[in-house]
């Protein structure tokens, strides 16, 4: 019988719903007829409808709360409050993204270590790879501690086989002894003739090392860079010329300032100094202005400055 299994497994509400419609359904149809109790019918009609009015009423009231749970008359509990928790404030954030070029956070501008033209090798260091014909070189050394008192370094050109001091000693242009030092610096003239030379180091014998260097004649642009200034480009034979001049704190005492015909080939003091007209040194100033007298003979003509060997500065001027 599935219809009472239903039955019996229905809610209560539910039960008391269809039996309060069934009690109203007899009364109103008549067809309730109760002999045991000792009424009229028409009571009985009366009082059955009552019952399942109540039974009805009771039914749909109890639909409005969930399964298991019985309506209370008592007030209800106000709802837990639950307190946040308390913690200190947090900072806003610092939004950089907008922030002007005075107020965002600057990084330390990097500074690019200058550019160097010195080579090096096991032993020795040189300032620069090129020198002028006659220019001075200073060599950087250093040494072991078991070399002979007479080991030297001597300038060789580079077309020399190597290896040996016998033949490194035959082909020398020029040679310094180190005297048991471990390091120092000694100084060298470059040759006058153009090419590749070498500085190398002998002991007991036998050539320890090397490092190359080319003498050459420089570009007589590179030699226009405003260390010497004229009032003006043309001047009359024995005309006054007044050439104001910068130097370098490094220039030595006998730098000198040269009037040198302009067909003479520029790089060399020593050239310079074989074709010179008229010279004044600088003696270890900075700047200062020089007088010369014009050639007689018209032509183009140079002021030259020299330093240690070579030319380091030229202007030229016209004399006509």
């Amino acid at each position: 019988m599935d219809w009472l299994e239903d039955v019996l497994q229905a809610p209560i509400k539910t039960l008391l719903v269809v039996a309060g419609i069934a009690f109203i359904a007899a009364s109103i149809l008549g067809q309730l007829g109760l002999p045991w109790i000792a009424l009229p019918r028409k009571w009985q009609r009366m009082m059955a409808g009552m019952f399942g009015t109540v039974l009805l009423i009771v039914g749909v009231a109890l639909e409005g709360f969930p399964e298991g749970s019985v309506p209370s008359t008592a007030a209800p509990n106000p709802p837990d409050t639950v307190s946040p928790p308390i913690s200190s404030p947090t900072p806003p954030s610092e939004d950089t993204s907008n922030a002007s070029p005075v107020d965002a956070p600057q990084n330390p501008p990097v500074v690019q270590p200058p550019e160097s033209n010195k080579i090096s090798s096991e032993k020795f260091l040189l300032e620069k790879a090129t020198f002028a014909p006659g220019e001075t070189i200073r060599v950087e050394f250093t040494a072991e501690e078991d070399y002979a008192s007479q080991a030297w370094i001597g300038l060789i050109s580079s077309s020399v086989s190597h290896g040996s001091e016998t033949i490194n000693d035959q082909h020398d242009k020029a040679y310094k002894y180190i005297q048991n030092r471990l390091s120092g610096t000694e100084e060298f003239r470059a040759p006058e003739e153009p090419g590749s030379y070498d500085f190398r180091m002998n002991n007991e014998g036998v050539e320890v090392d090397f490092i190359t260097f080319e003498v050459t004649f420089p570009d007589p642009k590179d030699l226009e860079n405003g260390q010497l200034t004229l009032e003006k480009a043309t001047f009359a034979p024995g005309e006054t010329i007044r050439v104001k001049f910068t130097a370098e704190e490094d220039y030595v005492s006998q730098a000198w300032i040269g009037l040198i015909p302009s067909g003479v080939r520029h790089g060399s003091e020593t050239i310079n100094d074989q074709h010179d007209k008229a010279y004044k040194y600088i003696q270890n100033r900075l700047s200062g202005t020089e007088e010369f007298k014009a050639p007689e003979e018209p032509g183009p003509y140079d002021f030259r400055m020299n330093n240690e060997g070579a030319e380091v500065s030229f202007i030229s001027f016209e004399v006509q």
